[in-house]
């Protein structure tokens, strides 16, 4: 008893004491948009001007490739999105 006690204290200890070497897991989602209760203007999904897929990653100078922030982690890269406030003047009324 006392043997297997020793032999699975020292796997445990084994174990515990590698180091884990994953990166972590980090995934990349940004939507913005600019408006105001005041305004008329509605936006529409074709106004917002959208990046996918590795477009994302190179869109950010630090995470473009071979640079050091881009082996620190794995990367996720989903959507980034932004819309400004309505083209064009107001020329009548609510």
């Amino acid at each position: 008893m006392k043997k297997h006690f020793s032999v699975l204290a020292l796997l445990l200890l084994t174990v515990a004491c590698q180091q884990n070497k994953r990166l972590p897991r980090i995934a990349i989602a940004g939507l913005a948009i600019e408006s105001s209760t005041f305004s008329p203007q509605i936006t529409q999904e074709e106004d917002f001007h959208t990046l996918y897929g590795n477009d994302v990653l190179d869109y950010y100078p630090f995470l473009k490739k071979g640079s050091e922030d881009i082996k620190r982690a794995q990367w996720f890269p989903t959507l980034k999105a932004k819309a400004l406030p309505g083209g064009g003047r107001i020329t009548r009324g609510l």
